[in-house]
């Protein structure tokens, strides 16, 4: 009889330990993309996305930077803002994707231009 519950206890402690085990597996789980660090996410997640989805929407070989710069519209003031901007390989559209926050859920606008025309009619978008 003594061995029995002794056989039980055993059985009982090794199933709260794997029960431990696994809650701290699910405890370490890492961050959601959306979670991580502005910069880190932006060169990690986003440019590589936004370069897939050009792609496939006909826009080969786009030349996408992400920086910290004024913005090029007319009229615009000198504050500097973390941009993802894009040229396409002709050299005659261009666009930037302006980021108000070091926050991807945070207001964000979208300009661009055409045939070497300057940057006008930033528009404002949220995509949270």
């Amino acid at each position: 009889m003594a061995e029995d519950k002794t056989a039980a206890s055993q059985d009982t402690s090794a199933s709260t330990e794997a029960k431990a085990t696994k809650a701290k597996a699910k405890a370490e789980k890492p961050p959601a993309i959306e979670k991580k660090p502005f910069g880190e996410f932006i060169e990690q997640h986003y440019l590589p996305t936004l370069t897939t989805a050009l792609g496939k929407a006909g826009f080969e070989g786009v030349e996408l930077t992400f920086q910290k710069t004024t913005l090029a519209v007319t009229g615009a003031d000198s504050q500097a803002y973390w941009q993802v901007s894009g040229q396409l390989p002709t050299k005659q559209r261009h666009f930037s994707v302006v980021f108000t926050q070091e926050d991807i859920s945070g207001s964000k606008f979208f300009y661009c231009a055409e045939g070497g025309r300057s940057r006008q009619h930033p528009r404002a978008f949220h995509g949270g």
